[in-house]
């Protein structure tokens, strides 16, 4: 680089512009410029790791989920709880054993079948953040409590039916892992820390799908949040494999299928021992023109 203080560049063919030699007027931002080489010279010579192969999911299977969906509702639109736990399943993310009540008998017998205590979540169209409308109730003991619990969630979200979840414990860090298509790059993955700290803090990571191992274990150790899935302060560190394991598997669904416009799984509780999806949110739309494959091309 050349850097001419208080000079012209100049336009003559010995000039270093002439030479194809960068040529800045002041020091600072040839530094910067050289600084942005050296990153991208080390990121390029950097190991992007495996993805998952294409035969990780059900590919036919996922199909025909997104086809019956997509034929109910040819504008696209959000799916159902049972096909949006049909679709995920297909790649193997688990969601957490949910059942859908009508009545609130229905949500006592489900509640009976899987054992208190359980929680009560509404499937009203529409709601997109459950909690701030009253839409979900938690650590529901009793008969009692569930009645008490479906008649407020059915006065605050003007009726919808109810899934029942049981509630789970021991969970030392809650996520939140998404999907979201966008215009130019196509199908980007998110890891943030969940639950309502989601929105208040915005702490996340963001790669495009298909991500490699490489890619999901640097999406972890990326957020601000990742000493508390490390062990921070003694506490036992979460299971960084399995949270890795459901970045590339969501990344794979999205990239294999293109109708999957929104997906949105929060909370996902981490443990030592593993991880588990308490709730999906999922959005199809026919496929739009795949974005320009250059674009995307950050390597050679």
């Amino acid at each position: 680089m050349a850097v001419l203080l208080g000079g012209s560049s100049g336009t003559d063919a010995g000039s270093p512009g002439q030479r194809r030699l960068p040529v800045f007027d002041f020091p600072e931002p040839a530094v910067r410029a050289l600084a942005h080489v050296v990153r991208c010279a080390r990121w390029r010579h950097t190991d992007i790791g495996h993805p998952l192969g294409v035969d990780c999911g059900n590919v036919e299977r996922a199909r025909d989920v997104i086809a019956a969906c997509l034929e109910r509702a040819p504008d696209g639109g959000w799916a159902d709880p049972a096909a949006t736990s049909e679709l995920l399943g297909s790649y193997g993310i688990g969601l957490v054993v949910t059942e859908v009540a009508a009545s609130v008998n229905g949500a006592l017998k489900i509640a009976a079948r899987l054992g208190y205590p359980v929680v009560l979540k509404t499937t009203a169209p529409g709601v997109v953040h459950k909690t701030d409308v009253g839409g979900v109730r938690g650590g529901l003991r009793s008969p009692q409590d569930v009645r008490t619990a479906y008649d407020d969630i059915s006065l605050a979200t003007k009726g919808g039916d109810m899934v029942v979840l049981p509630m789970i414990g021991g969970a030392t860090t809650e996520l939140v892992v998404g999907v979201v298509a966008e215009s130019s790059f196509g199908p980007i993955v998110m890891l943030g820390l969940g639950g309502v700290a989601t929105d208040v803090l915005g702490d996340r990571t963001f790669r495009a799908a298909p991500v490699s191992d490489m890619e999901a274990r640097q999406m972890v150790l990326g957020l601000k949040a990742a000493p508390l899935l490390l062990g921070y302060r003694g506490a036992p560190p979460a299971d960084v494999d399995a949270i890795v394991d459901l970045l590339q598997r969501v990344g794979r669904l999205a990239a294999d299928h293109p109708e999957v416009v929104e997906l949105d799984l929060n909370p996902v509780l981490v443990r030592p021992g593993g991880l588990l999806a308490v709730d999906a949110r999922l959005r199809l739309a026919p496929p739009a023109d795949a974005p320009d494959s250059d674009l995307r091309r950050l390597r050679s």
